[in-house]
């Protein structure tokens, strides 16, 4: 499963893998301002537009997470753990 970068910025970088036919999106922020939000989220908007649907996910208990994926229009999916390893909460986010 390669995650490769499609967005690059000296703030963020956001990456895709594709999973069995479904689009996940990871990223790296490196610095987060309201400069760097409003970028994030029309690229991430750009992107979504593209696929249609983008998936991503987070530990349940990593609330630093959670709270990110609502900021940027993410909304709760369900919860599975297709790696087995640890609780997880999939969260989806679609075209607008």
């Amino acid at each position: 499963m390669a995650k490769d970068p499609i967005i690059q910025t000296p703030d963020y970088i956001i990456y895709e893998e594709i999973l069995d036919g479904f689009v996940i999106l990871h990223t790296d922020v490196f610095m987060w301002n309201k400069r760097v939000k409003e970028d994030f989220i029309l690229n991430l908007n750009r992107i979504t537009n593209h696929y249609g649907v983008v998936y991503t996910y987070h530990f349940k208990d990593d609330l630093k997470h959670k709270k990110f994926l609502e900021l940027i229009g993410g909304k709760y999916y369900k919860e599975g753990d297709p790696y087995g390893e640890r609780e997880l909460e999939w969260w989806i986010k679609r075209r607008e």
